[in-house]
């Protein structure tokens, strides 16, 4: 990644250099006092990711500078650092094609978050100029995408999710908590978005997006089936099913190994219709969710559970400790994401990918994962 920065100012050239290459550590980071440098640096690259401009250079307009280096390399995310914060600064800025305004007064760590925005595809703005965005005609100064992002910006993200579904997700005095709740709440805040969760039973969670109480929705199977209604983020995590059996029974194999015997599992998730499809000499019977399913094979009614691996065991442990053998291993493997209506929240859905990946790359994923399901 090649990064320029241009600003006249030595000490906080150094500054800001330093700043981009603690979140970038590997970027070739050039520099430029002027203009005139930092037009020649541009046109020797042609493959910068970003600019960082003071807008006040000496014999300089800023905001025709601004169009010029666009003119020169289009595609090269361009940030405004200047000690101007007044609005009609920020949006002749933007206006001019910039993609983010940082104003010099704002602490470090604020530049720091601005800039880690921009790597994520996103926009930065001054607190004040989100607070009296829609007093502001967001037509002449953004594109719809910049529009869209700034409205993910301005409010919180409500993604719903299904409570009782632990280690997953689930309520705990109050808050959401859980492996995938952990997940998206990181991965939302590593490129600025603010979530807000709405737990609800597995019966309305589809529902919530239809009435408008959420945008989106987890956890999901990634399965064909469900892409044809959905777009899916990323995988959260992988996840699988697993066979489940009355102690002291070994796990079977496979689901080919219980042909011609009953088979309990939960409506919720997929695993019915994985099972009927995969598996037509099973005695497939559907329960209500993981409790009914799981009494059912401890009173004897069923031969096997199949239920979602991770959920399955902590239930199974804390309902019937001892009773109940814990697969070895799944039947059938799956990735785990959020979704949204189909067609929709392109935005939102590439901000949590950049999230995620972000999460991925420094270990902070591995350790969410370790802590909530181990290795």
């Amino acid at each position: 990644m090649k990064i320029l920065v241009i600003e006249d100012d030595a000490l906080l050239r150094q500054a800001l250099c330093g700043a981009l290459r603690e979140l970038q550590p590997e970027a070739i980071i050039f520099e430029a006092s002027d203009r005139s440098e930092g037009v020649h640096i541009v046109e020797q690259h042609t493959d910068l990711y970003l600019i960082l401009l003071e807008l006040e250079l000496p014999g300089t307009d800023g905001f025709d500078l601004i169009e010029e280096l666009l003119m020169r390399e289009p595609a090269v995310a361009l940030v405004v650092v200047s000690a101007r914060e007044d609005s009609d600064s920020i949006s002749r800025a933007l206006d001019r094609g910039a993609r983010g305004f940082i104003p010099k007064s704002a602490p470090r760590k604020v530049m720091l978050e601005a800039v880690k925005l921009i790597f994520a595809g996103g926009i930065s703005f001054p607190p004040h100029i989100v607070d009296r965005a829609q007093s502001i005609n967001l037509d002449l100064i953004l594109t719809s995408r910049q529009r869209q992002m700034l409205a993910l910006m301005m409010a919180p993200v409500r993604i719903a999710h299904q409570v009782d579904f632990a280690p997953i997700a689930d309520v705990k005095d109050g808050q959401s908590v859980g492996l995938g709740v952990e997940i998206v709440r990181t991965a939302a805040a590593r490129v600025g978005l603010d979530v807000e969760f709405v737990p609800v039973p597995f019966g309305q969670v589809q529902r919530t997006l239809n009435d408008g109480r959420a945008v989106a929705i987890f956890p999901l199977a990634i399965a064909p089936e469900r892409q044809q209604l959905f777009d899916f983020t990323a995988p959260l995590y992988e996840s699988g099913g697993g066979l489940f059996v009355r102690a002291p029974d070994a796990t079977p194999e496979s689901l080919a190994a219980l042909s011609g015997k009953v088979v309990v599992t939960p409506r919720t998730g997929h695993l019915a219709a994985f099972i009927a499809r995969n598996a037509p000499t099973v005695k497939l019977v559907v329960a209500t969710d993981y409790e009914e399913s799981l009494a059912g094979l401890v009173r004897g009614d069923a031969d096997a559970a199949a239920l979602n691996y991770h959920v399955g065991t902590a239930l199974a442990a804390r309902l019937y400790p001892g009773r109940v053998t814990m697969p070895r291993m799944f039947f059938t493997q799956m990735a785990i994401g959020l979704g949204v209506r189909k067609g929709e929240q392109a935005e939102l859905l590439s901000w949590l990918n950049d999230g995620l990946a972000f999460i991925r790359g420094d270990g902070t994923w591995q350790r969410i994962k370790d802590r909530w399901i181990g290795r």
